[in-house]
């Protein structure tokens, strides 16, 4: 007849015989076993040990043993799959102290704990009681021979199945069952195809997750085991599976925050669970704050173990970068480093030896950090210590950043009024860091807007890297201007010009008061230049205010023409009446759709005006002051008594916020159908690019400033 071999190993102690034939433990032998009868533990054995997978607590008086049964699957093609029968009882140290005890059964093949439990019911028979007994010694290559039987039909009745299909994992089943092969059998049923994993006779148990059918001791076992079923049902854990070899994770983690030398395997134990999706980043969380990182960020522990357990988990788990930078207090203000400090670049550079494996983690954990710049959960001071810190495993991405920010506006430019046509929300494929970085500034490039300061954060990231070039970029982008240590920086060369176009952006030096001295004596000449200059200082305001009051007093006003409009604005005809209506709520739909040309428009009209007022004005005029006061004159003609929000309507700074930019729009949209109002039959609510509301406007404000317009619209009232 066919036979199986059964192969057994135990807890590896230093047992002391005592004279009545007792014995007691005088110490375990750390990762080790006895009375083997294989040369050594199956690797995937080992891992499900180690990972607690047959892990039960005895009570030092209990006195019939605890089996635990669970098929290991192999993990490569070079091992089989195993069924295992642990037999696990209670046993005492040297000083009294009571302990639990392994014997363990295993024969390959994942079918086969049926066999194990038949053999261990025919030794009982025999009157041997297969417990862990360190004076019964095995030897290598003499297994436990067993003849195969049939295995024997096991019929759960119906009402048991039913039973068990209702039942939650792991099912806690009744104390009065005590046959193993039932047991065994009510697994197999609720595995579904997955690994078989029971314990039975249970005192107490350490992971219970871990199995499908437990079976409690006694009633009060049993109480509690049902508590603890319903509170892993309203807090599962996340991505738990026999698959994950928790203990290597364990083990790697606390190897590396121990301070002692790093060893290869702990690393590439940590990367391969990561990139083989055998572990997520929420589980890993989880992890570490059992070890104490959430408390430690909490309670302000510095002790050198947990700032090295916060700097792992930065590295591994990116989305805690902003929480280790702030934890590390990066202010940016150059003092010396902390011990904190000290302490995670140290590590740091241990780990550098191993910065090829970690390339993936360190990228994912740049890309991630640079986006949280925007939304200022990261300050530009802690990420520059990032990027320019000695011994900082992100240290390397500092050229990487810069070349892929380039890249990306080259591509932009590249586009030219292809822009025009590209949807925002759509991804261009094209662009390394896509839309979550630049949806903004390709809006204000599609649209052409004058500013956007929600990038004034990468002004300053890359003042201080540096990379001057698209430092300059950025701030004028942001401020419309360039400061003068950071244009000169960026473009040495450029000795008297104060304007260069990069990556498609017209880029303006800010002007001093002795740039635009110089700028007037080379165009007037010395003494015209000073005459110039000192009048205009003084006399500038007086002339704005001046104009200003006479706008308010009505002396500026345009005379009515009754001949109707003959473009698409409406086919509105002019009318003297100035009877004011609200806009209908079918206006108001097409005047949104048309905000966009609508705001385009204006915009133009404010870089024309800007234009003239610093041809005209350029030796005592900034390009920001002229453009904020076309800005008032702007909301000042259109008269209307809400407060109209420019930069968050025109130029989109409330694009973010739904709500506010929709209402923002829609006073802008009030003001202009009231202004047109004044001059048609009717208003409308949009304004078009060459039609006679955008003329009307340019005229009034050219008037309200005193700007000399080289060219007046051809709808400017005579």
């Amino acid at each position: 007849m066919e036979t199986i071999e059964i192969h057994e190993f135990s807890t590896g102690i230093i047992p002391e015989i005592l004279p009545d034939g007792k014995w007691i433990s005088r110490g375990f032998k750390v990762g080790e076993y006895m009375n083997l009868t294989l040369t050594q533990v199956p690797h995937t054995v080992g891992r499900a040990i180690a990972n607690k997978g047959f892990e039960v607590a005895k009570d030092r008086n209990s006195q019939e043993p605890t089996f635990v049964g669970r098929v290991v699957l192999s993990i490569s093609n070079e091992e089989p799959d195993y069924s295992v029968v642990a037999v696990v009882t209670t046993g005492q140290d040297e000083y009294g102290r009571s302990t639990s005890f392994y014997r363990y059964f295993l024969c390959t093949g994942k079918d086969n704990i049926w066999q194990i439990l038949d053999w261990i019911s025919t030794q009982q028979q025999q009157g041997v009681n297969p417990v862990f007994n360190p004076s019964e010694t095995k030897e290598v290559g003499k297994p436990n021979q067993h003849t195969v039987t049939t295995k024997s039909e096991i019929n759960l009745p119906t009402e048991w199945q039913n039973w068990l299909s209702s039942q939650v994992i792991p099912v806690i089943i009744y104390t009065e069952l005590s046959d193993l092969q039932i047991i065994n059998k009510m697994a197999e049923i609720k595995a579904n195809n997955l690994p078989i994993s029971w314990a039975y006779n249970v005192e107490a148990i350490e992971r219970p997750e871990q199995f499908i059918i437990i079976h409690p001791a006694n009633t009060e076992v049993e109480a509690n085991l049902l508590q603890i079923q319903t509170k892993m049902m309203k807090n599962p854990r996340e991505n738990i599976s026999t698959n994950i070899d928790e203990a290597a994770i364990e083990t790697a983690i606390k190897g590396l925050i121990s301070g002692s030398q790093i060893k290869q395997e702990w690393v590439e134990n940590l990367i391969l669970k990561l990139q083989n999706g055998q572990v997520t980043s929420k589980y890993l969380n989880n992890l570490f704050d059992n070890l104490g990182a959430s408390n430690a960020v909490k309670q302000e522990n510095a002790n050198a173990q947990m700032v090295r357990l916060l700097t792992l988990r930065a590295i591994f788990i990116p989305e805690t970068l902003p929480e280790y930078l702030n934890w590390l207090n990066i202010t940016g203000d150059e003092k010396k480093e902390d011990e904190k400090q000290k302490i995670s670049l140290k590590l740091q550079s241990q780990l550098k030896n191993y910065q090829k494996s970690l390339d993936p983690l360190i990228v994912l954990g740049m890309n991630y950090a640079f986006y949280q710049i925007l939304g200022g959960k990261i300050s530009v001071p802690a990420f520059c210590w990032l990027l320019k810190t000695k011994n900082s495993l992100w240290s390397t991405y500092s050229t990487i950043i810069k070349q892929q920010v380039r890249h990306d506006l080259e591509y932009l430019e590249s586009l030219g009024n292809n822009l025009l046509n590209t949807n925002i929300d759509q991804e261009i494929e094209q662009l390394i860091y896509g839309n979550t970085i630049w949806k903004k500034l390709i809006s204000h490039l599609k649209y052409r807007r004058d500013r956007c300061n929600y990038y004034q954060p990468f002004a300053e990231l890359f003042s201080q890297l540096p990379d001057y070039e698209l430092a300059a970029y950025f701030h004028q982008l942001s401020n419309g201007k360039v400061p003068k240590l950071i244009f000169t920086s960026a473009f040495p060369r450029l000795k008297s010009i104060y304007e260069i176009r990069v990556f498609g952006l017209n880029v303006r030096q800010e002007l001093t008061v002795y740039d635009r001295i110089i700028i007037s004596i080379k165009k007037y000449g010395v003494q015209v230049a000073v005459t110039f200059l000192l009048l205009l200082s003084h006399g500038l305001s007086f002339v704005l205010g001046y104009q200003a009051s006479k706008f308010n007093n009505g002396t500026i006003s345009e005379p009515i023409k009754n001949e109707p409009s003959t473009f698409s604005e409406e086919q509105l005809t002019d009318s003297s009446t100035k009877n004011v209506r609200a806009i209908s709520s079918v206006k108001m739909e097409k005047a949104l759709e048309k905000f966009p040309t609508t705001s385009s428009v204006i915009r133009e009209i404010v870089r024309e005006l800007e234009t003239e007022i610093l041809s005209q004005n350029s030796t005592v005029v900034t390009s920001e002051d002229a453009r904020l006061k076309i800005i008032q004159a702007i909301k000042q003609i259109l008269e209307n008594d809400i407060k109209l929000q420019y930069a968050g309507a025109i130029e989109d700074e409330l694009l973010g916020e739904p709500e506010k930019y929709l209402e923002a729009q829609k006073q802008w949209i009030e003001a202009i159908y009231s202004y047109q109002q004044k001059f048609f039959s009717s208003g409308f609510g949009y304004i078009e690019p060459d039609k006679q509301t955008a003329g009307r406007l340019k005229c009034n404000i050219a008037d309200l400033l005193d700007i000399q317009l080289q060219q007046r619209p051809q709808y400017c009232e005579e």
